[in-house]
């Protein structure tokens, strides 16, 4: 008797097209979506975001309770100089303002605020990068 399986690979459809501003919207673990605006595109692909189960520490003076850590990847061939605007929602609930948008910098080997507007539940910097960002207050 022969056993034979068969098995169906679902690859995710590309969400990142090619050009300029492109902005790509994508569901967050949890409530809420993030928004990824890349300033040049220049081969399409497919851009996620995941939670982050074993983030870096966050640096003295951030709270522990409540923040929440994030990868994004992409397999898009974007122009890391043209900059990319990373927009994470929050539960207002659980962070209290101001919500602040850390990115960690490999090369530094540390959490950097990249803060550049909060509102709304909603915090957004500008990275030049994607990896991980964690979502935190003082």
């Amino acid at each position: 008797m022969t056993n034979t399986w068969e098995w169906t690979i679902d690859e995710p459809l590309p969400n990142t097209p090619a050009g300029t501003n492109i902005a790509v919207q994508v569901a967050m673990p949890g409530p809420g979506t993030a928004t990824i605006t890349f300033g040049s595109v220049a081969v399409a692909g497919t851009t996620t975001i995941a939670l982050l189960e074993s983030p870096q520490p966050l640096p003295q003076g951030y709270l522990l309770s409540g923040a929440g850590y994030y990868d994004l990847v992409t397999n898009a061939q974007y122009v890391a100089t043209s900059g990319v605007t990373v927009c994470l929602a929050y539960d207002t609930a659980v962070i209290a303002a101001p919500a602040q948008l850390l990115h960690y910098d490999e090369t530094l080997s540390a959490w950097v605020d990249i803060t550049e507007t909060t509102g709304a539940g909603q915090v957004c910097g500008n990275a030049s990068s994607l990896s991980p960002f964690a979502v935190a207050t003082e």
